[in-house]
């Protein structure tokens, strides 16, 4: 749990980003009133775009702001659809492209109203830049695999939770394919008489498939159940752990009631329980004996749920119990994992004891035991799978082949205890032997997010990608395959990437531990915070300084740091008003003069290296999470904002001016790419609607033929060939060809 909160605040903050930092002046104004209605609004034109049309039209002299009136049918009078604009420009978005829109504009003063303008349509129409697009992510990891979950009569299917997907596959993981997606599925459970009933525990309630995940019913409104048990005697009878206790329902879902007599009480902090319940098992034996993991320990009901009473003898007062399993031979013994190990109790949970001879970390997030033979148990922990084959009495490492070593699920195949499934950060795992080798399985689980990419400047076909959850990856051959290249660097998510400027061996990673370095071309990684930048800072953007071989600058939540001797040690040079620095640029005519992107939402400008700053007011109160500089023309400088498009500087970021003709209004910018060869052309990546492209030096934009479902997150164009971009984003990495 604490890891994720980790990477969903680093997320927020690449993206939904706070209005605090930079200081900057305000923007004032003031006049005297005036003494007549203005004149009617002359002039008015429109501009097609993408979803969206661009209305201009000529200044009126005494007006103070302007309405437009619209509608789909003509005949557009004050009585229309409303829309206020403070300028004689205005951009209407969120249309239906090829479908008409019909406007009129007013002028306004504290007099009175205009007359209106005379009347215009137009119909947004989506053009394209003409790009074609291929996926390019073989071999990259899927998001973490958090539940897996077989069917208990047919051992080949398996279903797997990744990010807010549940994926199926009907051969034993050889391929997925999914089968509900948009929901945030905490918990999986199977009705073990029929395969075809699948619960799931989602962030709007309990849904419920009765076809094998063809079809699911509307959410049945309850807590997020962080795990669901079924009676298999009365599958009607299903229990929920949820935040705020345990809930019951007899029949079969459709409804649920809270049996929470005795669980340990809850206390809110900051508005979150205290006292999760985590964890649940049925007695095989007795189904009116139920046991509740949660943040206070172990607790038991004897009466199915009726009332509880703490279970915890020999464990911690305070201890999670993230799973519980209960010998199916033998219902007095059960066994817990937990924040501090993995216990056992022989007696139905009267007394525990540590069972953990041989487990190198105490965090075990999931057990699972071999139905076919109940000494034989896993343990999922953060250094990989444990395996026991005396009943937890001693355990021995089983990581052979495993991609990833973060793992938070387990499944055996019921019909065959040599067949084992481990979800992990890189996706889903299999082993056909016990656990003594894996192999990935995620064909068709959807691929995990690509936050950045550096690509080598002397072979173009050498790309590296940081990722989401699993750190770097490197393809040697155009981005057609990849694979992982993580040695020495945690398995968290990396922000930013780039290359030394000499050495393209040499490359740097931007993670949410700071800086690291490899100096063999990805093969292995060292920290390079030089005892300066703190071990769990938040890197979000690097630049490696073009002419000065071995500096850099590390744009992190605490500011900006640089290095002149390659990350050995780093040298503060300052918070920028306290706010996180999302993006890096350095002048085309000076490497002194650095452009930092505030998370206040200004632009910030050094001359000396960082020593002094400057900053802009026109984007005040408009996080700036992208930065471009013309690379032929060292005043031109773009800016892409939080839902405020893109700005552009034509005086060394100065002054900036909206350019946004052809982007839909209220855009996120995630990157901003300037082409080397032909600065006019300019590429802008967007949080929910592919890439954009401008020919114009930023004047107009047209889509980039990239689905605009498309949530992107970075992007790079090839060095040698600069008609050949790659886009990281939600869904991996696309491949695009340019004319």
């Amino acid at each position: 749990m604490h890891y994720w909160k980790r990477i969903i605040g680093a997320l927020v903050v690449m993206g939904l980003l706070a209005l605090a930092g930079c200081r900057g002046g305000g923007v004032g104004g003031g006049g005297g009133g005036a003494s007549t209605v203005p004149g009617r609004p002359t002039g008015i034109n429109a501009t097609p775009g993408y979803g969206q049309v661009t209305l201009a039209w000529t200044p009126v002299s005494n007006a103070t702001s302007y309405h437009i009136y619209w509608s789909t049918t003509p005949g557009v009078t004050t009585t229309a659809s409303q829309l206020a604009a403070g300028t004689n420009t205005y951009t209407h978005g969120g249309l239906s492209n090829g479908a008409s829109y019909y406007y009129v504009v007013t002028a306004v003063n504290d007099v009175g109203e205009s007359a209106v303008s005379a009347e215009i349509r137009v119909s947004p129409a989506a053009t394209t830049a003409g790009g074609t697009w291929s996926r390019a992510d073989s071999g990259l990891p899927s998001y973490p695999a958090t539940v897996i979950a077989l069917d208990p009569t047919n051992g080949q299917t398996v279903y797997a939770v990744t990010q807010n997907t549940v994926s199926k596959s009907t051969d034993g993981g050889g391929s997925w394919s999914t089968v509900l997606s948009g929901r945030y599925v905490r918990s999986l459970a199977i009705d073990p008489s029929n395969g075809q009933k699948i619960y799931a525990g989602t962030d709007l309630g309990v849904v419920i498939s009765v076809d094998g995940g063809a079809t699911w019913s509307a959410a049945v409104p309850l807590d997020i159940a962080n795990a669901l048990a079924i009676d298999p005697t009365n599958t009607q009878t299903i229990y929920a752990a949820t935040p705020w206790g345990v809930s019951k329902s007899t029949n079969g879902g459709v409804s649920w009631n809270s049996i929470n007599n005795g669980l340990p009480p809850q206390v809110i902090s900051n508005g979150i329980p205290t006292a999760n319940q985590l964890s649940l098992a049925i007695d095989p034996i007795n189904r009116q004996i139920v046991y509740s993991g949660t943040e206070r320990g172990v607790y038991k009901s004897t009466n199915g749920g009726g009332t509880w009473s703490a279970a915890n003898s020999g464990m911690p007062a305070v201890t999670d119990v993230y799973s519980l399993r209960i010998d199916p031979g033998n219902s007095q013994t059960i066994y817990a994992g937990t924040n501090i190990g993995v216990f056992k109790s022989t007696d139905a949970g009267g007394t525990w004891s540590a069972i953990n001879s041989g487990i190198t970390t105490m965090v075990v997030g999931v057990l699972a035991l071999d139905p076919t033979n109940s000494q034989t148990l896993y343990a999922g922990t953060r250094d990989g799978v444990f395996k026991s084959t005396n009943g937890g009495g001693t355990w021995n490492s089983a990581n052979s082949g495993l991609d990833n070593t973060m793992i938070f699920s387990l499944a055996i195949d019921p019909t065959n205890g040599q067949n084992i499934y481990a979800g992990s950060l890189a996706g889903v795992s299999k082993s056909t032997d016990g656990g003594g080798s894996w192999s990935t399985a995620i064909s068709g689980l959807p691929c995990a997010g690509v936050t950045a990419f550096a690509i080598d400047p002397s072979n173009s076909r050498t790309i590296y990608a940081g990722t989401v959850t699993t750190g770097v990856a490197k393809s040697s051959d155009g981005g057609n395959t990849w694979s992982m290249s993580n040695t020495g660097i945690p398995n968290e998510l990396v922000m930013s990437l780039a290359i030394d400027s000499n050495s393209s061996q040499t490359i740097y990673a931007g993670t949410t531990h700071g800086v690291f370095k490899s100096a063999n071309g990805g093969a292995t990684w060292s920290d390079a915070n030089g005892g300066t930048i703190a071990a769990d800072s938040y890197v979000y953007s690097l630049l490696v300084d073009p002419k000065n071989n071995g500096t850099i600058y590390a744009g992190t939540d605490a500011g900006v740091f640089m290095s002149t001797d390659g990350g050995s040690s780093w040298v503060y040079r300052g918070n920028i008003g306290g706010s996180p620095i999302n993006a890096l640029a350095v002048s085309s005519a000076s490497s002194q003069t650095i452009y930092a992107a505030a998370n206040s939402g200004q632009v910030c400008k050094s001359r000396d290296g960082g020593s002094t700053w400057g900053w802009s007011q026109l984007l005040q109160n408009k996080p700036v999470t992208a930065l471009a500089a013309d690379p032929t023309n060292s005043q031109t400088v773009y800016a892409g904002t939080y839902f405020d498009g893109v700005f552009k500087s034509t005086d060394g970021g100065d002054t900036w001016v909206a350019v946004n003709i052809g982007i839909p209004s209220s855009t996120h910018i995630t990157s901003l790419v300037i082409d080397p060869l032909n600065s006019q052309t300019v590429y802008a990546g967007t949080a929910a609607g592919g890439v954009f492209v401008s020919n114009d030096g930023g004047s107009s934009w047209n889509t980039a033929n990239l689905p605009t479902d498309i949530a992107v997150y970075s992007l790079a164009l090839d060095p040698t060939n600069h008609k050949t971009m790659y886009v990281g984003g939600g869904a991996g990495v696309y491949k695009g060809l340019f004319p």
